[in-house]
């Protein structure tokens, strides 16, 4: 009788000990589901209130001529105008950067596949630009995804991945029928990606980024650091 009652005993203490973990458990997982509402919304509420606006033609005219013997040395390796990728590097800064770019290395780091660096190249598209490396020798496969989120943030690295993708869309543009591509429509496609279309591109898409980069192309901006006639 003794044995049983002590049985029981245990058994309700049992009980009670995993109904206490069960609700310690809920209470937990609720207010975690809690917490992150408030932050996605506290982000979201500042992200409306304080988003960041695009960069000044100062500050992107600033970086390319800081950067103008890298781009100029890449441009001549791969075989494409520094006026043409700086135009279409211009498109993408003044047009396409918004509140979440100011948190792209945080972003890219954890997981996600923003768009990184100098020139705003996406984790996803270098991957791409990897596989198709060929003959670039400034280039090689990364060792890991963490090695490749580490060269986007640099900027030397960043200008020979996002002029290899520029050279890959004119060539791709070509292909499909373009004899000379615009630099509206290299532009646009920079900004929306060949990655993964392979159907046939459209000679008559465009989009902000690529009339910005059409219109710095076509202006007097920084022309005699690069000229639109240079090979």
């Amino acid at each position: 009788m003794e044995r049983a009652a002590k049985d029981e005993h245990e058994t309700n203490y049992e009980r009670e000990k995993k109904g206490s973990f069960i609700w310690w458990a809920s209470r937990r997982l609720q207010l975690i589901v809690i917490t992150m509402g408030i932050l996605l919304a506290a982000g979201i509420a500042f992200a409306l209130v304080f988003k960041a606006e695009h960069p000044s033609d100062e500050t992107i005219c600033r970086l390319f001529v800081e950067k103008a013997d890298t781009i100029d040395s890449v441009c001549v390796s791969l075989g494409i105008k520094s006026r043409l990728y700086v135009s279409v590097v211009y498109g993408e800064l003044a047009a396409n950067y918004d509140f979440l770019d100011s948190f792209d290395e945080v972003r890219a780091r954890l997981g996600l596949d923003p768009s990184v660096g100098f020139a705003q190249i996406k984790v996803s598209t270098a991957m791409w630009l990897e596989a198709r490396l060929g003959n670039v020798r400034e280039l090689s496969v990364s060792g890991s995804r963490r090695e490749l989120v580490a060269r986007l943030l640099n900027e030397n690295y960043n200008i020979l991945y996002s002029a290899f993708y520029v050279k890959l869309i004119r060539e791709r543009l070509q292909t499909d029928g373009t004899e000379e591509p615009s630099v509206e429509l290299i532009g646009s496609y920079y900004a929306r990606g060949i990655d993964g279309r392979p159907q046939r591109l459209s000679t008559k898409y465009s989009n902000p980024v690529g009339r910005f980069a059409g219109r710095f192309f076509s202006s007097g901006q920084l022309l005699k650091i690069f000229p639109r006639n240079a090979p």
